[in-house]
């Protein structure tokens, strides 16, 4: 039996349906690296459009548990509209912008508390912080309107006539994500399935509406600059020593206890960067800029797998407990290896601003 889980491309199955946007929120306050595409992706948007984003009308495209959100209404939009195609990202995002809930009972009836073990404090801190920043936020103070959605970008275009046009769309770490949905039910090429993703896209923003598309590494490649890539592979977490041995002991004992062998999480290549603005052009956009940023993360490198590890067993067929022993007896084997000196994890995100014609 061979199990794979690339990065978390494959990581939402039904085994974890309900608690995986939890394990999102774990990696949240030890990396921050979705929070940091948010901001970033914000500032862009506010730095392209006439008179920023205040007063706005925004669109966060697979809005997860509110990350992209939360930035966006810092800058104070008239509205943001959340979409995603998950029923627990939008109410976890629910339970943290919108509802009164006590979060910590929350979690606890899902049974967070026994998946995330000595990280479930840390998130229960975060997500509370997290309701406190918005609740008191100038989204909120100034009579800003946040609207949630269940659907997939694919489904959109029947929600047109209800919620309309925007200013403003951002799609943090979401394109990927139908593509590779179409290129699985549909059996077309990345080509084919990313023009109709982006398609649909356009067809949400208002002429001269601005689109900002956030994508790692993983699923980049600079095939028109060799020595770019190869620059950009060797300094990004796949190949962090740390890593590496995770993703080794893991799958040794994978392999020993449970006879289930799993590739180790790697670099897609899904949108080669030489067809990228032709594709976007074609449907009717004008390129802009594609920026490339580079992220050094000193947090403990162990912890930065050991955060990840749930969502790279997302395939595997085990309980989330067992997993949980799995993971642990990992970190107890690979810490020992560890002298303190290692390099920062490194990892590259990629920022595509886009204006409709």
């Amino acid at each position: 039996m061979i199990m794979k889980s690339v990065q978390a491309v494959e990581g939402k199955n039904k085994m974890f349906e309900e608690l995986y946007p939890v394990l999102y929120a774990a990696e949240s306050p030890i990396t921050a690296g979705y929070v940091r595409q948010s901001i970033i992706a914000s500032v862009y948007a506010d730095s392209l459009v006439l008179g920023g984003l205040r007063g706005k009308k925004i669109l966060d495209l697979g809005c997860g548990f509110g990350t992209t959100t939360m930035e966006i209404s810092k800058f104070c939009p008239g509205s943001i509209t959340a979409i995603d195609n998950s029923t627990a990202m939008i109410e976890l995002m629910k339970v943290v912008m919108l509802d009164d809930c006590n979060i910590d009972e929350w979690l606890q009836k899902k049974g967070a508390d026994k998946i995330l073990g000595d990280l479930y404090k840390g998130t229960l801190d975060y997500l509370n912080q997290r309701r406190a920043d918005y609740r008191q936020g100038i989204f909120v103070r100034g009579g800003g309107s946040l609207n949630t959605l269940t659907s997939s970008v694919l489904d959109i275009s029947n929600f047109i006539l209800k919620i309309g046009r925007f200013d403003v769309a951002i799609a943090n770490n979401m394109l990927h994500w139908p593509v590779k949905q179409l290129i699985e039910s549909s059996s077309v090429d990345t080509e084919t399935a990313l023009n109709k993703v982006i398609s649909r896209i356009e067809q949400t923003l208002l002429p001269g509406g601005i689109l900002i598309i956030t994508e790692p590494k993983d699923f980049i490649t600079f095939d028109d600059d060799r020595s770019r890539e190869i620059d950009s592979e060797k300094n990004t977490s796949t190949n962090h020593p740390v890593f590496k041995r995770f993703h080794a002991t893991l799958n040794r004992i994978l392999e020993d206890c449970y006879g289930i062998k799993r590739a180790v999480p790697s670099s897609t290549g899904l949108f080669k960067v030489s067809k990228l603005r032709d594709c976007f052009e074609s449907q009717g956009f004008e390129y802009i800029q594609m920026s490339q940023r580079e992220n050094s993360d000193y947090s403990d490198p162990i912890i930065w797998c050991q955060v990840r590890a749930q969502m790279w067993l997302g395939e595997v067929t085990l309980s989330f407990e067992e997993k949980n022993k799995i993971i642990q007896e990992t970190v107890g084997e690979v810490r020992k290896t560890i002298t303190g000196k290692e390099d920062p994890i490194r990892t590259q995100d990629f920022y595509i601003c886009l204006r409709k014609k």
